[in-house]
């Protein structure tokens, strides 16, 4: 029996309300689970490696093996790395301006309050 794929999205809607999740929400913790392996495991093997061999010729080795994971790596982290660099940036320019703003000169033409003396 072939079933539509409007039959089939009902079918699966109902199941994921009978059961209170959906199973493909499974599938994506396992391809993390599985990449986080991956990558743990190449950083583990890659400093194992530079331990034995202290050498800029391991380092240029595995620069030059590893080149696209490097690739990879900049491209995903330089957005998040560019809007920290950014945040700090405002924040920094923020706080200078909030100091302008409170900072006031003494007038000349006004005396400066002094506390009281006891």
């Amino acid at each position: 029996m072939q079933v539509s794929d409007q039959e089939y999205d009902r079918l699966r809607a109902e199941r994921v309300k009978a059961l209170g999740y959906d199973e493909s929400e499974e599938s994506y913790g396992a391809a993390w689970a599985l990449l986080g392996v991956l990558i743990a495991g190449k950083i583990a093997i890659m400093v194992a490696l530079v331990f034995m061999m202290p050498s800029t010729r391991m380092i240029a080795f595995l620069a030059a093996y590893n080149w696209s994971w490097i690739v990879v790596v900049l491209v995903l982290g330089g957005g998040p790395a560019a809007f920290w660099v950014r945040l700090v940036r405002v924040r920094r320019k923020r706080a200078a301006l909030l100091r302008a703003e409170w900072e006031v000169d003494e007038e000349p033409g006004v005396p400066a309050v002094s506390s009281p003396r006891r």
